[in-house]
């Protein structure tokens, strides 16, 4: 019985992977077509959905599982790479949330792409750091929300996943993490490290650094139980200032408290 349950989820992932490298094609086209009239992201958020196979494999499932949910919030998605596949994948509806002066285009990239691909993501253009510009009142219930890569540039972190837990019922969440301060090890101790300006990678975004074990309380009291959390880069030793041992902590999170109406 368990070598046919093994057999059909080979058969599933095969499948999934085909659609992904055929949205992956047309997504590329679609940028190379744009090309002359703007800048993309340096860095694809594309290769974060190998990261999600790799987290979510602990529950049984494919990023397309979660992708494919009735309504997604994807926070922080740049271009809006992810965006665009949830709505490839059949997901009702699909908010790209960003906010244009800290976005590396602006957003133009993200708006040339839908008009290129026809799409019918919703662009929304918020400040959720802070609350200063009441980007969570703004922001629309969803039953899964994407925000990957952006908890460590925001002034306020626990705000962002208190919010996030008002609204919406599960969250895909990644952030940068570390283990080891001045040669002392601190992965077990409830840390953060706050970064000086620029200290980071030269960029004055950069504000948090975090330990497993102060992520994951800020995950508990923030209104998250965990299901699924791995880390990934480098998983040992990590340092919040030096890039080449840059750690990653990856988790697939449910909220507490929310009345899932998406």
């Amino acid at each position: 019985m368990l070598k046919g349950i093994w057999k059909k989820m080979q058969v599933k992932k095969s499948r999934e992977l085909s659609r992904r490298q055929q949205f992956y094609d047309r997504l590329n086209t679609a940028k190379r077509e744009l090309e002359a009239s703007v800048t993309f992201y340096p860095y694809s958020t594309w290769g974060n959905l190998t990261h999600l196979d790799h987290l979510l494999s602990d529950v049984g499932l494919l990023a397309e599982d979660v992708l494919v949910s009735r309504s997604i919030n994807d926070i922080g998605g740049a271009d809006g790479d992810i965006a665009f596949y949830c709505e490839f994948l059949g997901a009702s509806k699909v908010n790209l949330v960003d906010h244009a002066p800290t976005n590396f285009n602006g957003l133009v990239g993200a708006m040339k792409l839908k008009e290129a691909l026809n799409s019918s993501v919703n662009i929304i253009d918020i400040d959720i750091d802070l609350d200063t510009s009441n980007g969570w009142e703004i922001l629309e219930e969803a039953e899964t929300s994407i925000f990957l890569g952006i908890l460590y540039h925001l002034q306020n972190p626990f705000l962002a996943l208190s919010q996030l837990s008002k609204k919406s019922k599960y969250l895909l969440l990644s952030t940068r993490v570390f283990d080891v301060l001045n040669g002392m090890s601190i992965t077990d101790r409830p840390c953060a490290y706050f970064y000086n300006s620029g200290e980071s990678n030269n960029d004055p975004t950069n504000w948090w650094c975090f330990t497993d074990e102060c992520l994951k309380r800020m995950i508990d009291r923030s209104g998250w139980e965990i299901i699924a959390y791995k880390r990934m880069g480098c998983d040992k030793n990590a340092d919040p200032v030096d890039s080449r041992k840059d750690g990653r902590a990856f988790a697939y999170l449910k909220s507490k408290s929310f009345n899932n109406k998406a």
